[in-house]
């Protein structure tokens, strides 16, 4: 066998273990994202997030456009609400707590 002959086989056989490394890698890869994952013992568990509302979202809530709910915003006449960045959000929650507070359905 010349040398050629013999680089070519070894080079085959490189190609073979090589395809055979990554299709065991891939599928240990899609075993792994296929199979749920376990919570980590110090990572919170979070069951439920609340929503936030924009003002635009509480304002049709309310059935007042948005001047009105801004007003009453000034006025302390809205839900709690949060800053986030430059923009008021309502917690769900917090809205559907004030409208049963006022007798809302």
């Amino acid at each position: 066998m010349s040398d050629i002959q013999h680089d070519l086989a070894r080079l085959a056989a490189l190609h073979r273990e090589q395809a055979e490394v990554f299709e065991r890698v891939t599928t240990n890869l899609a075993e792994l994202f296929a199979a749920p994952r376990e919570p980590r013992l110090m990572e919170p568990m979070v069951t439920e997030r609340p929503e936030l509302l924009t003002a635009a979202e509480v304002a049709s809530l309310l059935r007042v456009d948005a001047c009105t709910l801004r007003q009453m915003r000034r006025m302390g006449e809205t839900p709690p609400s949060l800053q986030v960045g430059r923009r008021p959000r309502w917690r769900r929650a917090d809205v559907d707590a004030w409208l049963a507070e006022r007798g809302a359905p």
